[in-house]
């Protein structure tokens, strides 16, 4: 029974992740149909708040069960893999409930002759054999000449040359999505990577398309001086309508774009009245950004996330899952002010060794730096814990151990789980652990700082990069 199980939380969790799922699947199942007690309680759950037109969402659904054992089932299920042919898995589910009940029928008819049953028995087996699609397939060669038309070409592909326009964050040739919440610094740290790919001569030209920022932002971060710094290899196109932009995409459609770069700022302007929540009107849009990379763009979109319910970290991009499911690549953006840091966090990997990196922005230049990831996340409060940490064994007259730091930093107000995760995070770069066997115990040293870890990784100037060790 485990395998049925694990099929009714996949459809379970792939209603969760795209609650559209749940009027195809609803058309298929009822709660009954589920084996699982606790899984048919959810799947009513989730009856009710489509019939009441509510978001069939974690929250909504925990606070209808309103109880703990039923929210474990819910969470277990959040943590399986949604998946993408739903439909056949819920057929799955009820072919499993229909042969369950004609079974039990069928046992109860061997006590007692009951014609509904007989009646009962005949109509279940019509439901199980409706659930059968039979047509009638070809011959597979047939449909060779649609093949050779279409076949991947061995000499097209060995010819493809991988390349990074910004190291270990954006691959040449394919479609990242980069998402924040607004004001976060996704424009600006995008026109950055934008100057700084010019600079290091990755494309011949790039194409900004700019349908957010007006003119009182663009000449506060100077984009006009880097546009007037690179000439046509930038195109800058901002304030247009709806309809001009139109134009200039279709007329991109139908151009050879090799050693393009393109950027969309944000995507919501190039909906064409479109609905970003459904996945028929962004998918639209996916097919021209396809196209585009398709005749040889790199191509940038930037999208908007939604506002998080409890916790910064749920933050996710607004929409359709076609977003992200037609994205090469895609990106959290999220910005440390505490240390004027913006922290790029991948979200899709399909190309490239893809890393969560961290970088500042160096306005006199209009690029980024590149930073120690780890200190790019760390807040006010914890540089205060790491250097009451580096006091305290400096000062100790013995090595102190875990215990002894760790109530030192709680004695001096600090909070348990915080100290806990920056002596975690500060072993073997800023001290040491040494296992002493004599005395059976583990004792803390401090690392001797030959690198400081403020100063940037990669210092990007106007006309050369940098590397400092």
């Amino acid at each position: 029974m485990s395998i049925a199980i694990n099929i009714e939380k996949a459809v379970l969790s792939s209603i969760l992740f795209n609650p559209e799922e749940f009027e195809k699947i609803n058309e298929i199942l009822k709660a009954d149909d589920f084996f699982s007690s606790a899984h048919q309680k959810i799947f009513e759950v989730m009856q009710k708040l489509y019939d009441e037109e509510m978001p069939i969402v974690e929250d909504f659904i925990s606070k209808r069960l309103n109880n703990s054992k039923l929210n474990d089932v819910l969470i277990d299920i959040l943590s399986a893999n949604p998946i993408t042919n739903s439909i056949a898995y819920a057929k799955e589910i009820k072919k499993d409930s229909l042969t369950r009940q004609i079974q039990h029928l069928s046992s109860k008819l061997q006590h007692q002759f009951d014609i509904k049953i007989i009646d009962k028995i005949s109509e279940l087996k019509n439901e199980l054999e409706n659930l059968k699609f039979i047509k009638e397939l070809k011959n597979i060669d047939e449909i060779s000449s649609l093949f050779q038309k279409y076949d991947l070409n061995y000499l097209e592909v060995e010819n493809v040359k991988f390349e990074y326009l910004i190291d270990n964050l954006l691959v040449k040739n394919e479609i990242t999505m980069i998402v924040a919440r607004p004001a976060i610094g996704k424009s600006l740290t995008t026109f950055a990577f934008v100057n700084m790919i010019l600079l290091n001569s990755k494309v011949s030209k790039i194409i900004y398309l700019d349908g957010d920022n007006g003119l009182t932002t663009i000449k506060e971060r100077k984009v006009h001086i880097v546009k007037e710094n690179h000439g046509d290899k930038l195109i800058y196109l901002q304030g247009l309508k709806a309809s001009e932009f139109n134009i200039v995409i279709k007329n991109l459609l139908k151009s050879n774009l090799d050693d393009i770069l393109i950027v969309f700022d944000s995507i919501k302007n190039f909906m064409q009245g479109g609905d970003r929540d459904k996945n028929r009107d962004v998918s639209k849009v996916m097919e021209i950004l396809k196209t585009l990379r398709n005749n040889g763009a790199t191509v940038i979109f930037l999208h908007h996330s939604n506002k998080p319910s409890k916790d910064i970290d749920e933050l996710m991009y607004a929409g359709s899952s076609a977003w992200e499911e037609d994205s090469t690549n895609a990106f959290i953006l999220k910005n440390n002010k505490d240390k004027k840091a913006f922290i790029f966090i991948p979200i899709k990997m399909r190309s490239g060794d893809l890393k969560e990196m961290a970088f500042t922005y160096c306005e006199y230049s209009h690029t980024l730096n590149q930073i120690d990831l780890d200190i790019a996340k760390e807040t006010n409060e914890e540089l205060e814990i790491r250097n009451e940490i580096i006091d305290f064994i400096s000062n100790s007259k013995e090595e102190p151990n875990y215990s002894e730091i760790l109530n030192h930093l709680m004695n001096n107000g600090y909070p348990k789980m915080k100290s806990t995760d920056v002596l975690k995070n500060g072993k073997d770069k800023f001290w040491e652990s040494k296992k002493l066997k004599q005395f059976n115990k583990t004792i803390f040293l401090l690392i001797d700082q030959n690198k400081d870890f403020n100063k940037p990784i990669k210092i990007v100037f106007e006309n050369e990069v940098r590397k400092v060790s």
